[in-house]
């Protein structure tokens, strides 16, 4: 479950309340990273972080808080 970072709200992981988050995944030396920015009426940008290790175990962290104007930059590559 992902909270956002500034008001706590419960972020919808599957995208079943709304359209599915923007999400953009690449590889890095056999580790696939997923970036998902998640965004609520807070106007704040949540961005999870998922590393799944070629040799390892997989890791999740957070990019918080993210200025909405900056997550609809990060948003807009996506989507390009």
């Amino acid at each position: 479950m992902v909270r956002c970072c500034a008001c706590g709200a419960i972020l919808d992981p599957d995208g079943t309340e709304k359209a599915r988050p923007p999400s953009i995944s690449g590889s890095v030396m056999g580790d696939e990273i997923t970036e998902t920015c998640y965004c609520v009426a807070c106007r704040v940008y949540t961005i999870e972080v998922v590393r799944d290790r070629f040799l390892g175990e997989e890791s999740v962290s957070y990019h918080v808080p993210v200025p909405k104007e900056r997550g609809d930059r990060q948003v807009a590559l996506i989507s390009a």
